[in-house]
């Protein structure tokens, strides 16, 4: 019996998909192809930068849903480097439902392979409603060329835990 087991919301673009399911709106999943390592190591080799612009998916405390409107945006700057470690920078804004603003910038994230991590150190508050005072984010390149950032993510502060899904592509 599939009954509440339907997806709901969500993206079905060409290397990510995202959602959550009808009967558990708190637990959200992203799938995707993930870039191969000889695409990673190739990018790396000649000094790549990829810019992604996208959205998140989700809802404040499971009942608040965060707007799919424009001030909903995700912007991530990704450079592989041929010698050290590969660096991400970016910014994470979405207003809920309530009114409660979000927006935090990414200074820096853990990449191994096609793995990307984000934790509280590298998060800034940047004018939130009321300040981020904890955030994680799990994420992979996905896509033949590097061509999607997916993930999932949460943030909170004095109002609770956004938790949310996130895309975006070059």
């Amino acid at each position: 019996d599939d009954q509440g087991n339907e997806l709901v919301g969500g993206s079905d673009e060409q290397n990510v998909a995202w959602g959550h399911w009808e009967n558990d709106t708190d637990q959200k999943w992203v799938v995707g192809q993930e870039t191969s390592t000889a695409t990673i190591d190739s990018y790396r080799q000649n000094n790549v930068n990829a810019k992604y612009s996208g959205t998140v998916a989700g809802s404040l405390n499971g009942t608040d849903a965060i707007k799919m409107d424009s001030t909903n945006q995700t912007e991530l700057d990704l450079t592989f480097k041929p010698v050290g470690n590969d660096t991400m920078t970016g910014t994470i804004k979405f207003e809920t439902e309530t009114s409660k603003g979000y927006d935090v910038s990414i200074d820096s994230a853990s990449i191994s392979g096609a793995d990307i991590s984000i934790v509280t150190n590298d998060l800034t508050d940047q004018g939130s409603t009321n300040a981020v005072t904890e955030g994680q984010i799990d994420a992979k390149i996905m896509g033949d060329d590097a061509d999607s950032i997916g993930g999932v993510g949460k943030l909170i502060n004095s109002d609770g835990t956004a938790t949310f899904v996130l895309q975006a592509d070059k």
